[in-house]
């Protein structure tokens, strides 16, 4: 490897050290505690009426 290469690697380890992690156990929990707690208001789960969706299909193509 070259010298800056090398130099790009170590910054950014470097800048990885700083990160908070926690346990995927946690982070599993807190995201299904979101979801559950925003599963109202998340379209692709509760999808929103035809009639107020202005990208909802108006018509049926049909091709002669």
């Amino acid at each position: 490897m070259e010298k800056s290469q090398l130099q790009k690697t170590v910054e950014s380890l470097k800048h990885q050290l700083h990160i908070t992690r926690i346990p995927m156990s946690k982070a599993c929990t807190d995201l299904k505690d979101y979801c559950q707690k925003n599963i109202n208001s998340d379209p692709l789960i509760t999808p929103v009426d035809k009639k107020e969706n202005p990208w909802a299909e108006k018509s049926k193509c049909s091709i002669i």
